[in-house]
């Protein structure tokens, strides 16, 4: 897969995790493995379930999309961004 397809579907595995079961994710540790032509993404999301008393509702992502989609390394990073449909 390219690294534009790893990250929109790592973004879908998110909101899957969100809407079954109800977590909300604030830290990611994640590593980006290229093995001749393929590329892997492995990491862990680091979260909690939805508290109405201790988190406050916003604007809820329904899905990631391909809309200048973009991975690059940068300085020794990775950075990844995309548009969401709201």
């Amino acid at each position: 897969d390219s690294l534009e397809n790893l990250f929109v579907s790592f973004l879908g595995e998110l909101l899957f995790l969100r809407d079954v079961h109800g977590m909300l994710f604030s830290r990611f540790e994640l590593h980006i493995k290229e093995e001749g032509q393929r590329v892997c993404l492995e990491g862990v999301a680091y979260g909690e379930k939805f508290d109405p008393q201790k988190h406050r509702p916003g604007i809820d992502v329904k899905a990631a999309t391909y809309n200048w989609v973009k991975v690059e390394k940068r300085d020794g990073s990775w950075l990844a961004q995309t548009v969401v449909d709201v």
